[in-house]
């Protein structure tokens, strides 16, 4: 903790579109501290750090929980014990910055991204004069706004232990920012409306709070496990029913309920409780470890190239490594909830109207 002691006497901001001043030390600025904690002490040529909840989605276990859904755009500063707002120079620098500065390296990309359960590959680092004297002006080691992260002189430093810690709080400012605004999945995601069957299916962004009362979206996913099932392994599988509730705003479709299957005793249960989704995928998703890095593409190598298959069409995780995805209903998934084939049309629209932060999902089970 020798560096979350730095940081009490140089905070580093988290900045968003008002660039209002908040309280240091708040509970995003405690995520973020707790994450890049984590990322630390993974071992270099360990994958998870933690036992896996399920293979298919091994890369995607250290995904931190939801944050915030709908808070208040912030900046981080040292000395203030109240919001204020930030210079308007501050905004009129971040304004001319757009466009520039350099992507991650790749692998600081593979390795943030395995430790934070995240896709960086469209982040930007700014480490020159203008990022410098904002994060002067600011008293800040680096700061982040959207997909960009600041760094004052000589504090981006990925190869010591350091600055590997301030690059993984400012990585998951980055993500906690994402969850603000990309709630269906954001146009830009790789495969967006691949399937999309017009008029009646085009997959959409969602702004919240306007679209809660102008789109369709899922209030609640219910997976309820109700008996176990010998898998094509001889596995004993949870399986059980989905009920998939809409938010009733006069644009709702109809709820419906279908056949799900889960983990397993051997192989790794499915975890009960009550979650919320905090990624969503697209058609053509995969693990990192079933398919060959030769048939995909996209962020991190995970969309299968057109006309190979894929293993996690559709994912919508919602308890870290734990998402809903087509699978085969006689085959134990490793934590997952597996859709059948044969509701490969629901497993799209459950895709298409969950929202990041606001759909919840209960899991229950004997």
């Amino acid at each position: 903790m020798a560096f979350a002691t730095a940081l009490r006497e140089n905070r580093q901001p988290f900045v968003q579109a008002k660039l209002t001043i908040g309280r240091p030390n708040d509970k995003y600025e405690q995520e973020a501290d707790a994450v890049a904690d984590q990322v630390i002490k993974m071992p270099s040529n360990d994958r998870s750090g933690i036992q896996r909840k399920c293979a298919e989605c091994e890369e995607e276990e250290l995904q931190m929980k939801p944050l915030g859904r709908t808070i208040s755009p912030i900046v981080q500063k040292q000395s203030s014990s109240t919001a204020s707002v930030a210079p308007p120079n501050i905004s009129q620098s971040l304004s001319k910055s757009k466009g520039s500065g350099r992507p991650l390296p790749q692998s600081t990309q593979n390795v943030m991204g395995r430790g934070i359960g995240a896709d960086f590959s469209q982040v930007k680092v700014h480490t020159d004069d203008n990022a410098v004297q904002m994060n002067r002006q600011l008293n800040a080691k680096a700061f982040t706004n959207g997909s960009d992260i600041y760094f004052n002189q000589g504090q981006y430093n990925p190869q010591s232990s350091q600055g590997k810690h301030l690059l993984a709080h400012e990585l998951t400012h980055v993500v906690q920012q994402r969850n603000t605004i990309q709630l269906y999945r954001n146009s830009g995601s790789w495969n967006f409306g691949e399937k999309d069957i017009p008029p009646t299916w085009v997959e959409q962004e969602f702004a919240n709070p306007r679209d809660k009362t102008t789109k369709p979206w899922i209030k609640q996913i219910d997976i309820n496990f109700t008996s176990t099932i010998k898998d094509s392994d001889g596995n004993d599988t949870q399986a059980g029913t989905i009920d998939i509730v809409y938010s009733k705003n006069g644009h709702e479709l109809s709820d419906f309920s279908f056949s799900i299957s889960g983990g397993s005793i051997q192989v790794g249960t499915t975890d009960r409780g009550t979650f919320k989704v905090h990624r969503i995928e697209g058609f053509g998703y995969n693990s990192g470890k079933y398919s060959d890095l030769s048939d995909k593409e996209g962020p991190r190598k995970r969309y299968s190239k057109a006309g190979k298959p894929a293993n996690m069409h559709y994912a919508v995780f919602y308890n870290s490594g734990e998402a809903l995805h087509i699978g085969p209903l006689n085959e134990s998934s490793h934590g997952c909830v597996h859709v059948g084939v044969s509701d490969a049309a629901k497993m799209r629209q459950i895709n298409y109207h969950s929202v990041i932060g606001l759909t919840k999902v209960k899991v229950t089970k004997p």
